[in-house]
């Protein structure tokens, strides 16, 4: 009984210790895949954010070429205006001036 009870325990001495080897590589194994990972999803995460640099500074020139079409456009509204302003007066000018002809005729 004593020789069984010691091969059954040198078995189990063996198994115990192929079961620590196999969980010290099963932990190197996840160290490096985490490892591994963790490098992936950084340079993802570097792409991403240049990517996202890329767009923002894309939308900042497009806003400031915006920003300089509204004040030309601003600005060309503001001498159209002046512009009717302008003829507008002319016209009553020459209405009233009509208008005064008119009464000098009759």
């Amino acid at each position: 009984v004593e020789a069984a009870f010691g091969g059954v325990s040198a078995q189990v001495a063996s198994q115990s210790h192929r079961v620590d080897e196999l969980a010290i590589d099963l932990r190197q194994a996840l160290a490096k895949v985490s490892i591994d990972c963790r490098g992936q999803c950084d340079e993802r995460a570097s792409a991403m954010a240049e990517q996202v640099k890329t767009a923002l500074d894309a939308h900042g020139d497009l806003a400031e070429e915006l920003q300089r079409e509204h004040l030309a456009l601003v600005d060309k509204v503001r001498d159209l205006n002046e512009e009717l302003s302008k003829e507008c007066k002319e016209r009553c000018a020459v209405d009233s001036r009509a208008r005064a002809v008119e009464r000098d005729m009759q």
